[in-house]
């Protein structure tokens, strides 16, 4: 079975910006994915 290539409209405008300011990016959470994380990782040394 051949793959079908398809093509990607771009944008007329682009949202993204060249340079973001960090209170453009709102707050910051330390650890919000910890819990979730530990509870189904599994690390082996």
């Amino acid at each position: 079975m051949k793959k079908v290539k398809t093509k990607v409209k771009i944008n007329e405008q682009d949202t993204l910006r060249p340079e973001y300011r960090r209170e453009d990016l709102g707050k910051g959470v330390r650890g919000k994915y910890f819990a979730a994380y530990k509870k189904g990782a599994t690390i082996v040394r």
